[in-house]
């Protein structure tokens, strides 16, 4: 395992959990593709990008979301330009109640320097009626 990929999956949740969504935006080629369960956002401009961050961190924000830890699951950047990292991120409340795990594969494209996320699957999410419920966030999805 790349010492280096934990440590972008860790700078990835902590700027998620501070708000830093424009910092994210600046990781991802556009048009992005999103995949929610069987749902796909594309997401053809940055601002869509960080309208659909900033829905989904307030979202878990609501339920008191202090801390993200991230794992990485699994990698494959072995095979020239493009890589996926499959990563697991556990969210927790200010009160240190668990609110649930995020199971993600990132997809990126281009030289490891200059690679951008272009394609991002969720598999699992936390707060999953919280985020059915967040109309923003639903007309987005196909």
């Amino acid at each position: 395992m790349h010492d280096y990929i934990q440590r972008d999956a860790n700078q990835l949740a902590d700027r998620f959990l501070q708000g830093r969504m424009g910092e994210i935006v600046d990781l991802f080629s556009f048009p992005a593709v999103v995949y929610v369960g069987e749902k796909v956002i594309v997401l053809d401009t940055p601002d869509q990008m960080l309208t659909a961050l900033s829905q989904y961190r307030s979202v878990l924000s609501d339920e008191w979301l202090s801390l993200i830890t991230s794992s990485i699951v699994d990698t494959d950047c072995e095979s020239g330009e493009v890589c996926k990292v499959a990563v697991e991120n556990r969210y927790f409340a200010t009160d240190g109640r668990e609110l649930g795990t995020a199971k993600i594969n990132y997809f990126g494209e281009g030289r490891a320097a200059d690679r951008k996320i272009s394609m991002v699957e969720y598999l699992e999410w936390p707060c999953p009626d919280r985020v059915a419920e967040c109309q923003p966030l639903q007309s987005m999805m196909a």
